[in-house]
């Protein structure tokens, strides 16, 4: 089976046949998403989908483009990251926190005890102080649509009648 990723140097979903390539000499390893299980069991709609570099582009991941190569436009519906100038620091700062609480906010550091979409909808809508605005209005959409989801009255499902047959 495979599941989806998004490559982050060229801007498009690739599926994944579900092995992680080794670097620097490491050995191939199984993927494994976000919520520590396999991507292959369970249901994975509230995970955040992996950046991680297609085949094809997963060369300039560690090394960069080289000067005389660009990167294509991303494809329909997509927008190129925009990294910060202290992206560098801010990633540092991500990734000391993941090792501590699992999952931490890129922007500020925040580490998260528990991972789930909402509670990172809820933090970047309220408490991130770093977080660029559009992924601030973004945050604060999901938490309304999730709301009126569950406002929302259940359907009414009437019981079927009985039929009576004549004779």
């Amino acid at each position: 089976m495979s599941h989806r990723h998004f490559c982050d140097v060229a801007g498009h979903y690739w599926e994944c046949d579900g092995v992680r390539p080794g670097f620097f000499g490491a050995a191939p390893s199984p993927c494994i998403c976000f919520c520590g299980t396999s991507p292959e069991v369970g249901d994975h709609s509230d995970c955040p989908v992996e950046l991680r570099a297609c085949p094809e582009h997963k060369k300039y991941a560690m090394t960069g483009l080289p000067a005389d190569e660009s990167v294509p436009e991303p494809g329909e519906g997509l927008t190129r990251i925009k990294f910060p100038p202290d992206y560098k620091t801010k990633a540092k700062r991500a990734v000391k926190q993941a090792q501590k609480y699992g999952a931490a906010c890129f922007w500020c550091g925040y580490g998260y005890e528990e991972y789930s979409r909402g509670l990172e909808d809820e933090h970047f809508a309220h408490y991130c102080p770093e977080a660029p605005e559009q992924l601030k209005q973004i945050a604060r959409k999901r938490i309304q649509q999730e709301t009126n989801r569950r406002n929302r009255p259940r359907s009414c499902r009437a019981r079927p009648t009985k039929q009576t047959s004549r004779a």
